[in-house]
């Protein structure tokens, strides 16, 4: 081992060992799975008068499965190369099983879809939010409103929305007649995908000062450690010496374009196996995080939350490449927030971590913002971004609007069911209160995106 990889190997052990149980769920990042409140916690009474009028809500799909066959595929094609070549390590041995487990929960539970924790994680959210709010859905025979669901268009959005129906119908079965049938809306909860975001896409394949940043990262002595550090436990200096000479190369049979042919591609497969294994704790008895030291797990998840800051978070300060898009999503919710009379009794939205890391950005969220300045690198010690309290699976942002005798409205938020402030120059109703007048918050959210328009 070169004595400098030894020297950072050390530096990492101390950095990331031992392991507090919190930093286990922040190095899930985007994988991390939904954390419910705790039970009983208190929100603010709405002032005198005030009555719940509607909801506007949008949350990522639920835990879930690979998206595809690519890493459990190219790993276990590796395994099966070093097993028959006696270039496994006695730790190592022990990861085919665990792969062939993963393989096995796929052709059952198919790719991309949510998982049974998914389900429950939309379910229980919807009991929760008629618990909380069981007066805006006590309805009278001339309440005309509605309930409108959309998502993505792809299947685990969609899924995702069925979940959180059922568990609104078991909890108010009252509602069945208002639900709208499901349809898919990508220009306001999948913009990133939509027709127009063509520059967002240049940005994110070619853009120099994201493609510079990366490298640094990638070319920092730790991430060398790490990566390292993690193969040496599964398998011996020769197999690793040729997947760092190029001298290896598997190609993913679901899809020829994916490739693994390097330390890199290696570890970041296993570690989104591990990651996603958390998703699917109803499926199957995974433990792959023996695979994973602290002292490693620590410095690879950082890079995977510095790919989900500088891509879908704050990113570089001055730039809005990364959430300008999310206008259109804000739109649509304050126009349904303000439509007189109004027309809906809650908007349901389904989506994905994509959007829900730049709709936290747009709204300069607590630890979402700001942008890092040049020359500052992400790390975390630098900055408070994790994309698993920001984007974790079932992640979601509720506009609970409120109403008097005169139609004056306010909005309280929350993002994953706990309440959070607005930006400045954000005024609230009342000092040192949650809610805000509705027509105030049109007015800050414009004020701090002038591409903002409401119909």
């Amino acid at each position: 081992m070169k004595a400098s990889i030894l020297i950072v190997s050390l530096a990492l052990a101390l950095l990331f060992s031992p392991v507090p149980a919190e930093a286990e769920r922040v190095w899930l990042t985007t994988k991390a799975p939904y954390q419910a409140p705790e039970e009983g916690a208190a929100l603010e009474d709405p002032p005198d008068g005030f009555r719940p009028l509607m909801v506007q809500h949008v949350a990522r799909h639920g835990s879930r499965g690979l998206s595809s066959s690519d890493d459990e595929d190219l790993l276990y094609q590796l395994w099966k190369y070093a097993r028959d070549r006696g270039q496994l390590t006695e730790l190592g041995q022990q990861l085919g099983p665990e792969l062939e487990t993963m393989i096995a929960v796929h052709a059952r539970l198919g790719f991309g879809r949510i998982s049974r924790l998914g389900e429950l994680e939309h379910e229980q959210q919807a009991q929760r939010l008629v618990a909380r709010l069981p007066e805006l859905f006590q309805l009278t025979d001339d309440d005309r409103r509605v309930i409108r669901i959309t998502h993505s268009g792809r299947e685990r959005a969609a899924d995702s929305g069925v979940a959180f129906v059922n568990g609104l119908l078991e909890a108010a079965p009252q509602l069945a007649g208002r639900l709208q049938p499901a349809e898919a809306s990508p220009s306001t909860v999948y913009f990133h995908s939509a027709e127009g975001s063509e520059d967002f896409e240049a940005y994110r394949d070619n853009d120099p000062q994201l493609t510079a940043v990366m490298a640094r990262l990638y070319a920092d002595p730790m991430t060398e450690a790490a990566y390292e550090g993690v193969l040496r436990a599964l398998f011996t200096p020769d197999l690793i010496d040729a997947l760092r000479a190029g001298e290896l190369e598997f190609i993913a049979r679901a899809d020829e374009d994916e490739r693994l042919n390097s330390i890199e591609d290696a570890v970041e497969a296993l570690y989104g196996l591990y990651t996603i294994s958390t998703n699917l704790i109803h499926e199957a008895d995974f433990d792959l995080g023996r695979f994973l030291p602290a002292q490693y797990l620590g410095w690879i998840a950082m890079i995977d939350d510095a790919d989900s800051y500088y891509g879908r978070g704050p990113g570089f300060a001055g730039r809005d490449i990364t959430y300008r898009a999310a206008d259109a999503l804000f739109a649509d919710m304050l126009a349904q927030a303000m439509a007189d009379p109004p027309e809906v009794l809650a908007s349901f939205r389904f989506t994905h971590a994509q959007v829900m890391m730049p709709v936290a950005t747009w709204l300069r969220l607590e630890h979402a913002w700001p942008g890092t300045e040049p020359g500052r690198l992400f790390q975390y010690d630098t900055h408070a971004w994790r994309s698993a309290e920001i984007a974790p699976m079932s992640a979601n942002l509720q506009w609970e609007i409120w109403h008097n005798d005169q139609d004056q409205r306010l909005l309280r938020m929350l993002h994953n069911e706990a309440p959070v402030r607005f930006p400045a120059p954000c005024n609230r109703h009342l000092p040192d209160s949650d809610f805000y007048r509705l027509g105030e918050v049109r007015r800050c959210l414009q004020e701090l995106h002038p591409t903002l328009t409401v119909p």
